[in-house]
Protein backbone atom coordinates (compact mmCIF):
# COMPACT_ATOMS: atom_id res chain seq x y z
CA UNK A 1 0.00 0.00 0.00
CA UNK A 2 1.59 3.31 -0.96
CA UNK A 3 2.11 5.56 1.94
CA UNK A 4 1.16 9.13 1.29
CA UNK A 5 3.75 11.87 2.15
CA UNK A 6 2.80 15.04 4.53
CA UNK A 7 3.50 18.57 3.56
CA UNK A 8 6.33 18.95 5.99
CA UNK A 9 7.86 15.89 4.46
CA UNK A 10 7.47 17.04 1.19
CA UNK A 11 8.99 20.41 1.73
CA UNK A 12 11.99 18.63 3.87
CA UNK A 13 15.54 19.21 1.41
CA UNK A 14 18.86 18.26 1.52
CA UNK A 15 21.42 19.89 1.43
CA UNK A 16 22.72 18.22 -1.01
CA UNK A 17 19.43 18.99 -2.77
CA UNK A 18 19.51 22.18 -2.15
CA UNK A 19 23.07 22.88 -3.07
CA UNK A 20 22.22 21.55 -6.17
CA UNK A 21 19.48 23.98 -7.20
CA UNK A 22 21.37 26.56 -6.03
CA UNK A 23 24.20 25.40 -8.58
CA UNK A 24 21.70 24.74 -11.02
CA UNK A 25 19.47 28.19 -10.94
CA UNK A 26 21.85 30.62 -9.01
CA UNK A 27 20.56 32.80 -5.96
CA UNK A 28 21.22 36.20 -5.15
CA UNK A 29 21.89 36.99 -1.13
CA UNK A 30 21.92 40.61 -0.14
CA UNK A 31 22.14 42.11 3.11
CA UNK A 32 22.27 45.34 4.64
CA UNK A 33 24.05 46.25 7.48
CA UNK A 34 24.32 49.72 9.46
CA UNK A 35 26.22 50.26 12.76
CA UNK A 36 24.59 53.10 14.50
CA UNK A 37 25.43 54.97 17.66
CA UNK A 38 23.07 57.05 19.89
CA UNK A 39 20.70 56.78 16.80
CA UNK A 40 22.91 58.28 14.57
CA UNK A 41 24.51 56.16 11.61
CA UNK A 42 28.38 55.15 11.48
CA UNK A 43 28.44 52.96 9.04
CA UNK A 44 26.50 51.32 6.16
CA UNK A 45 27.24 48.42 4.56
CA UNK A 46 25.64 46.99 1.56
CA UNK A 47 26.35 43.35 0.88
CA UNK A 48 25.18 41.85 -2.63
CA UNK A 49 26.51 37.73 -3.72
CA UNK A 50 25.39 35.89 -6.38
CA UNK A 51 25.90 32.01 -6.08
CA UNK A 52 25.98 30.01 -9.09
CA UNK A 53 27.86 27.76 -10.70
CA UNK A 54 30.27 28.79 -13.86
CA UNK A 55 28.14 27.49 -16.30
CA UNK A 56 24.86 28.85 -15.32
CA UNK A 57 26.19 32.34 -14.97
CA UNK A 58 27.85 32.12 -18.22
CA UNK A 59 24.50 30.47 -19.73
CA UNK A 60 22.75 33.98 -18.01
CA UNK A 61 25.58 36.55 -19.14
CA UNK A 62 25.23 34.82 -23.28
CA UNK A 63 21.22 35.45 -22.83
CA UNK A 64 21.63 39.34 -21.01
CA UNK A 65 23.47 39.87 -23.52
CA UNK A 66 21.69 38.50 -26.52
CA UNK A 67 18.74 41.00 -24.94
CA UNK A 68 21.51 43.84 -24.94
CA UNK A 69 21.89 43.49 -28.40
CA UNK A 70 18.55 42.76 -29.41
CA UNK A 71 17.19 45.64 -27.63
CA UNK A 72 19.78 48.34 -29.01
CA UNK A 73 19.22 47.38 -32.19
CA UNK A 74 15.58 48.34 -32.13
CA UNK A 75 16.12 51.89 -32.80
CA UNK A 76 18.06 51.23 -35.76
CA UNK A 77 15.46 49.20 -37.24
CA UNK A 78 12.82 51.56 -36.72
CA UNK A 79 14.92 54.33 -38.13
CA UNK A 80 16.01 52.34 -41.22
CA UNK A 81 12.15 51.35 -41.96
CA UNK A 82 11.14 55.05 -41.53
CA UNK A 83 13.41 55.87 -44.62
Amino acid sequence: MARFQTEAEQQHISLCEALDRILNKGAVVVADISISVANIDLVYISLQALITSVETGRIYANQAKADYQINAEEPKREYDQAI
